[in-house]
């Protein structure tokens, strides 16, 4: 009789980890697709405002200059160097 009342237990707890996993997947979608931003650090360039990704300007010109960089010196070293030497930091 234990292991009846255990197994249909452990059921309900599998059961209701599966409806959590469910509502918080259909939560994140919801968001996304309302624009908003789901989570994480944003990628160097954005910044986080109002739960929305907005472009920051000034990390954003610097994005378009390690783009150029590499497009000239079609090196990942050099431009490395480069922004090393410039003192560029990431958002970390």
């Amino acid at each position: 009789m234990g292991r009846l009342i255990l197994n249909v237990l452990l059921s309900f707890a599998q059961f209701e980890r599966e409806m959590i996993s469910e509502r918080t997947r259909d939560k994140i979608a919801a968001a996304r697709r309302k624009g908003k931003w789901s989570g994480g650090m944003p990628v160097l360039g954005y910044n986080v405002v109002d739960r929305k990704l907005v472009v920051d300007e000034t990390e954003a010109e610097r994005v378009r200059e390690i783009f150029e960089m590499y497009r000239q010196r079609k090196s990942l070293l050099d431009v490395a160097r480069e922004i090393n030497g410039r003192g560029w930091r990431t958002k970390r």
